[in-house]
């Protein structure tokens, strides 16, 4: 695995949860034990399109060549994942189900990968 490859992963799983959202926008709610009623729909279409701009951005970075450029985009992935996650805990701080842990946990492993293999891995001229 490189950070090409991270990137196809990012791109297609921000795209799947965008068809998810625009598909069943209660879903990825309901997984956590939330509600979301038919006049709180924004909220998930919302997230639905920075799913659609994180996609673009994992599928376009993929044909950048600078290590630098290439290490940013991986921190800009990073922060994302990380807020995510935290504010995943500041919701269970306040009463979201611990299904919204399993969340966190992705979370983890995405900043994990991303600083792997978008930071530490990568080597001269963005191979």
């Amino acid at each position: 695995m490189n950070w090409r490859t991270l990137y196809f992963i990012q791109g297609f799983a921000t795209f799947a949860t965008f068809l998810l959202i625009l598909l069943n926008p209660t879903a990825i709610p309901n997984s956590f034990g939330l509600s979301v009623t038919k006049e709180n729909y924004a909220f998930p279409f919302l997230i639905g399109a920075n799913e659609v701009a994180l996609c673009y951005l994992s599928f376009a970075a993929r044909a950048i060549r600078e290590t630098k450029t290439i290490k940013k985009i991986s921190t800009f992935f990073i922060v994302f994942h990380f807020t995510t996650g935290a504010m995943c805990l500041v919701a269970l701080y306040y009463g979201a189900s611990t299904k919204i842990l399993s969340n966190v946990v992705l979370r983890t492993i995405m900043v994990v990968a991303f600083y792997y293999y978008g930071i530490y891995k990568i080597k001269k001229d963005g191979q």
